[in-house]
């Protein structure tokens, strides 16, 4: 267990509100690390979990919102 005070948990009501949730901070943390360092380097999970998460990120609005030239997925 952490303990750090910044940690914190979220509960969702179901996957597409848990999917919303990390595709607008997918967005949000693409944006911090782009302006901190000139990139954004994340690694992507496999399985069924994160498909509808993967689903937003290519369609409108989320699609937009990235600066897909300066993001490397692993």
């Amino acid at each position: 267990m952490s303990n750090d005070p910044h940690q914190q948990v979220s509960v969702f009501p179901d996957i597409d509100a848990l999917s919303r949730a990390a595709a607008e901070r997918f967005v949000s943390l693409s944006h911090s690390a782009i302006l901190l360092r000139g990139r954004f380097a994340t690694a992507l999970s496999g399985g069924s979990t994160p498909r509808r998460l993967y689903s937003l990120l290519r369609s409108s609005p989320y699609r937009e919102n990235i600066d897909w030239k300066w993001v490397h997925i692993f």
